[in-house]
């Protein structure tokens, strides 16, 4: 069976949808991409970017990842088969086409302190038992990567007498 249900394929209806019951996601699948969403939410919601503004991401990615990925040989890629195979709707997909796409590529480097801040608020490591970031100290010791200066900077390293650089 192929990725698209057949006529024969049972359809269950949910919430006003049309799922097929016969494409079956691998349950190893599902787990991974909750593992890799988990810590991208946590920072997106510490950003305040809502689910609507993250959904309007989502739909972005799939048109152009479809549209550069899967497209058939010696065929036209039009907007009802990026439907099909992403499953937003032909007036979205036209519109996203449609839409002026600025530079939005990852910066080919980011500074030290941006790295250190995102680090802070998804690594396990600097997170309290509500996965909050724990507040940084004004001095590491040897058992901390990150402290603050007294001016408000965060640095990271060591020195050899185990104060940060």
């Amino acid at each position: 069976m192929g990725i698209f249900p057949s006529k024969n394929d049972k359809l269950t209806i949910m919430k006003n949808e049309i799922t097929p019951t016969a494409v079956s996601i691998p349950n190893s699948l599902m787990i991974a991409v909750r593992k890799v969403l988990y810590p991208l939410v946590r920072l997106l919601l510490s950003f305040r970017i809502a689910f609507p503004q993250l959904a309007e991401i989502l739909k972005s990615v799939y048109v152009e990842v479809a549209n550069d990925e899967f497209k058939l040989p010696k065929k036209k890629q039009t907007d009802t088969r990026l439907s099909l195979l992403t499953g937003i709707h032909r007036k979205d997909i036209k519109r996203l086409n449609n839409q002026v796409v600025t530079d939005q590529k990852t910066p080919d480097s980011v500074d030290i302190s941006t790295r250190i801040i995102a680090r802070w608020l998804v690594e396990k490591q600097y997170l309290d038992d509500n996965k909050k970031p724990l507040k940084l100290p004004l001095q590491a010791d040897k058992k901390t990567k990150f402290s603050i200066t007294s001016t408000g900077c965060v640095q990271a390293g060591y020195s050899s007498t185990g104060r940060i650089r």
